[in-house]
């Protein structure tokens, strides 16, 4: 008698989700970097020096756990602990050290904020 009420999912979202369950097992190297606070200019020269190497994709946090859940790689669900601010999600085949060494090249001085 009790029946299970499915909630009504928007078509763009399952998209979102299937894209990045897609990216999740086709990259071996899988981060979360957290572009809160990080001005759009800083945000553009880190996506050039990125072009080639990796993959910088973003999106509600929900839909980023939703993704990392229903991926088959062992153990990715656990990076949803790691969410802080607003996260991004970066896909590479590219060495995690080499790519740590190119956003810290790609970082520069920002004026405080009040």
């Amino acid at each position: 008698m009790t029946e299970k009420i499915q909630a009504h999912v928007s078509e763009e979202k399952t998209k979102v989700v299937e894209e990045f369950i897609k990216l999740i097992n086709e990259y071996p190297v899988v981060a979360i970097v957290d572009v809160e606070n990080l001005p759009a200019k800083q945000l553009m020269q880190m996506r050039s020096s990125l072009r080639g190497k990796a993959h910088l994709r973003m999106t509600k946090h929900r839909l980023m756990k939703i993704a990392l859940e229903k991926s088959n790689k062992e153990g990715i669900s656990e990076l949803s602990n790691h969410f802080k601010g607003m996260p991004a999600m970066l896909f590479s085949h590219e060495n995690p050290f080499s790519l740590f060494k190119t956003l810290k090249k790609s970082k520069s001085a920002a004026p405080i904020k009040p």
